[in-house]
């Protein structure tokens, strides 16, 4: 259980870059 919590923590964290990187555009 804690692996998903990880995986799902670094999948957050890539969509918050991709966000961050479209609203720079």
């Amino acid at each position: 259980r804690k692996t998903t919590t990880i995986v799902l923590e670094a999948d957050r964290q890539k969509f918050v870059q991709l966000l961050k990187s479209a609203l720079e555009k």
